[in-house]
C-alpha cells in the first residue's frame, strides 16, 4: 500500500475518532490509543487492499464486520465499500444510541444485533469478505470454534476473511511467567454488558488448527509490533521493540487472512 494511500487512512481515522469523541464525551479517548487504532487499522486495511480487492474486482464486494464496537473499522470499511454490514452484541447499550446509529449510518454502516452464541444471522455464502478483529478472545473457546463454523458458511466460496487477534506468545506475557503471573486473562473474566474482556488468547499454532479444522485455508499469518495502547517508555521501550523485531514471534497481534475453501478445491 503506498504512502499516500497509509496517510488518507490515517486522515480518515482523525476524521471518524472527531465525531465519535462528539458522540462517546464520557469516554477520554487517550493520544496513545489513537495511535494504536491508527496503526492497527491502517494494517487491516492494507491487507483488504492487497488480498480482498483484487478477488472481488471489477465489483464491489459484499462485506461483513464482526464486532462494530464503536464503529471506527466499520465506518471506514463503509465508506471503502459504498455500505457494509456490521454486527454487535445485543447488550451493548450505545447501540440503542440515535447518535452512534446516525454516526454509523451516514458512514453506510448497516448494523444488526446479535448474540454470537446464537450463530450469525445470513444466509450461506452471501459475504465476499468477512472482518473478524479482535473478538475471538473475547469468547469462550467452543463459541470461538463456533463462530469460525459460521464465517465459513455465510462465505462465499473462495471468500476472503480478515481477523486479528492479541498474539499469546507476546513478550510481555513471557515476562510475566518470569515473575510467576500467568500471561492468561483472569479465571473469572470481566463482564461488560452481557459481553467479556479477555478469555482466551491463541498463538498461531493454535489459531492455523482453529481455522484449518473448519475448512478455511490460511493465505497468510503474520505477527504485528504493536504495543497494546503504546506509552513512550524510554530505554525499555527501544528495548523490547529491539527484541520484538528479532524474534516475531514475541510480537503484540496476530493478522491474517483465509479463503474459503471451495466445494472444487475438495474434489
Amino acid at each position: 500500500m503506498t504512502q499516500k494511500r497509509s496517510r488518507d487512512i490515517s486522515d480518515e481515522i482523525d476524521s471518524i475518532v472527531r465525531r465519535l469523541r462528539e458522540i462517546f464525551k464520557d469516554i477520554d479517548l487517550k493520544d496513545h490509543e489513537i495511535w494504536w487504532w491508527k496503526r492497527h487499522y491502517t494494517r487491516i486495511i492494507r491487507l483488504f487492499f492487497t488480498e480482498a480487492m483484487p478477488c472481488a474486482a471489477p465489483r464491489s464486494p459484499s462485506v461483513l464486520e464482526i464486532g462494530t464496537g464503536f464503529g471506527l473499522l466499520a465506518s471506514m470499511l463503509g465508506r471503502l465499500c459504498n455500505g457494509i454490514v456490521s454486527t454487535e452484541h445485543i447488550g451493548r447499550s450505545y447501540v440503542r444510541s440515535s447518535k452512534y446509529l446516525s454516526f454509523l449510518k451516514e458512514n453506510k454502516v448497516a448494523i444488526i444485533l446479535q448474540e454470537l452464541n446464537e450463530g450469525l444471522p445470513f444466509r450461506d455464502r452471501v459475504f465476499d469478505v468477512v472482518f473478524c478483529c479482535d473478538v475471538i478472545e473475547h469468547l469462550k473457546v467452543e463459541c470461538a470454534m463456533m463462530l469460525i463454523r459460521e464465517i465459513k458458511r455465510v462465505l462465499r466460496d473462495d471468500g476472503i476473511v480478515i481477523f486479528s487477534t492479541p498474539n499469546l506468545s507476546r513478550l510481555e506475557n513471557r515476562c510475566r511467567l518470569l515473575f510467576n503471573r500467568s500471561p492468561n486473562p483472569p479465571v473469572v473474566p470481566v463482564e461488560v454488558e452481557g459481553t467479556y474482556d479477555h478469555i482466551r488468547e491463541f498463538t498461531i499454532t493454535e489459531l492455523s488448527y482453529m481455522f484449518s479444522v473448519n475448512g478455511l485455508e490460511i493465505m497468510s499469518m503474520e505477527y504485528g509490533l504493536l504495543p497494546v495502547f503504546h506509552r513512550d517508555w524510554g530505554r525499555l521501550t527501544l528495548i523490547t521493540s529491539a527484541i520484538k523485531r528479532l524474534v516475531p514471534s514475541m510480537r503484540d497481534e496476530i493478522y491474517g487472512v483465509l479463503r474459503g475453501v471451495s466445494k472444487r478445491d475438495n474434489t
